[in-house]
């Protein structure tokens, strides 16, 4: 009789240690990679005559942690802002990319590009990370001879591929650009209408996403502008990504297993 309960605890024991292990370990990763870039390098304005009126300045902001969750204030990013100069650049890491358990993102302002990257992968059951990345840069110009004026610049998604066949993956990139005026009685830029975004985002599980080629396009704004009038065109991009590896449940078998198991036990135990 101690043998035969020797015997079943070890049974059930080495169950448990299975389910246990089921239930933690990592199967296989789950990631997304998501950047995008404006090229200012392909500004265009037509209609009327501008000239540009002092330096631009540029901004770059990067976040990364381990959660899925991206922060409500600007308090919780790296940031790089420079008034006068083309290059910033701010970079963000949280886990251990050894590991496939991390998240990386940058944003970047170079004299002819503008980009942004989010990327995160997670590869341990129950652990989330998230990323975001954002850069932008504005220009002021001054109206010399009134009318309706264009601007158009060109954008690229880069790169967007998501799996999570084994969980949760969150994908983002937009790009936008947006005019300002320069208000006399307050010494303030105003937005001039609402910008032009565009924008493509992938929530998914137990799926797999891949962009199949960059994707390019352009941006465009137009004003009915005064001679005099001070314009500051503002442009940038954002990528973010989340991951979570889902947690693998116990297999309802190993628990039937071993309630019988038990069962046995106890019918022994009552019969002798």
């Amino acid at each position: 009789m101690k043998m035969f309960r020797k015997t079943i605890m070890m049974i059930l024991v080495l169950l448990l240690f299975s389910a246990v292990t089921v239930s933690a370990q990592s199967v296989g990763a789950v990631y997304s990679n998501n950047s995008v870039q404006i090229d200012w390098g392909s500004l265009s304005i037509s209609g009327g005559s501008l000239s540009t009126y002092g330096s631009y300045y540029s901004w770059s902001r990067s976040y990364a942690t381990d959660a899925w969750w991206l922060p409500p204030t600007m308090t919780s990013y790296v940031s790089d802002y420079q008034a006068a100069t083309a290059v910033t650049n701010a970079s963000s890491t949280s886990g251990t990319p050894a590991s496939f358990n991390y998240a990386l993102s940058s944003g970047a302002t170079m004299s002819l590009t503008i980009t942004a990257s989010a990327e995160a992968e997670v590869s341990v059951a129950g652990d989330a990370f998230s990323a975001e990345g954002l850069a932008q840069r504005g220009q002021t110009y001054l109206v010399g001879t009134g009318g309706t004026i264009n601007f158009s610049i060109d954008y690229s998604f880069l790169s967007q591929a998501l799996e999570a066949t084994e969980g949760y993956a969150y994908g983002y990139v937009r790009a936008w650009a947006q005019l300002r005026l320069y208000n006399w009685d307050t010494g303030t830029y105003d937005l001039i209408g609402p910008p032009v975004i565009e924008v493509s985002q992938y929530n998914i599980t137990a799926d797999d996403f891949t962009l199949a080629a960059p994707f390019n396009d352009d941006l465009s704004l137009s004003y009915d502008a005064k001679a005099g009038d001070y314009l500051l065109f503002e442009t940038g991009v954002d990528a973010r990504s989340a991951v979570q590896k889902a947690v693998v449940p116990i297999p309802g078998a190993v628990w039937l297993l071993g309630s019988g198991l038990l069962g046995l036990v106890g019918i022994r135990r009552f019969r002798n």
